[in-house]
């Protein structure tokens, strides 16, 4: 069998070579750096349907290192790669105005993170799967404030919440209501248990 030997500018994308490019979309899609016909160094890569855009660090083909992914519609995460997947530190905008700081494994949001939302609320404490999970703090736009159990993105086990007019509960929650033992007090210096 002969061997086809390639023009020097043309790249193939096989799973034995790593993510590399053929010719015309390496001029279309890829503005920087490459080794061997792979993207290595830092460039930009402005994917076929325009929605996606990653402008950062490639090692071997793949999205490695610090980059940015920048979305279309203003969403973008800014931070880590590794292995052509977002892990590690970085911030997530999403269009709707949210952003979170914190870690991401596998492009979720896992573990230790602050999210601001757009009506001015936020999260402080752990993330799984994208979700309020564990002990964390929210604190609403109004300056209510909820120290506790959080499953799901909703109050459940045990937490304190603090409003702004100074009223406050502690407590059980289910599901994001009051439920089980507690005790609540009141402005005006009542309380009930």
């Amino acid at each position: 069998m002969a061997t086809i030997e390639a023009p020097a500018n043309t790249f193939y994308t096989a799973p034995t070579l790593g993510a590399g490019l053929r010719g015309i979309e390496l001029d279309r899609c890829y503005t920087g750096d490459y080794v061997a016909g792979r993207r290595h160094g830092f460039g930009t890569y402005t994917y076929p349907n325009a929605f996606f855009k990653y402008e950062g660090q490639w090692v071997n083909g793949e999205k490695h290192g610090l980059g940015k992914l920048s979305m279309r519609d203003g969403a973008y995460f800014e931070g880590e790669f590794v292995n052509g997947e977002i892990e590690g530190q970085g911030t997530r905008r999403f269009a709707n105005g949210d952003v979170y700081i914190g870690t991401f494994e596998l492009g979720e949001m896992q573990g230790f993170g602050v999210m601001r939302l757009a009506n001015s609320d936020s999260y402080q404490g752990p993330f799984v799967h994208n979700a309020f999970e564990g002990v964390g703090v929210y604190t609403c736009a109004n300056g209510d404030v909820y120290e506790g159990d959080f499953v799901r993105h909703k109050r459940n086990g045990q937490g304190r919440l603090t409003c702004a007019d100074s009223s406050s509960y502690e407590g059980g929650w289910v599901d994001g209501h009051r439920s089980g033992e507690g005790e609540a007090s009141y402005p005006d210096g009542s309380w009930y248990r």
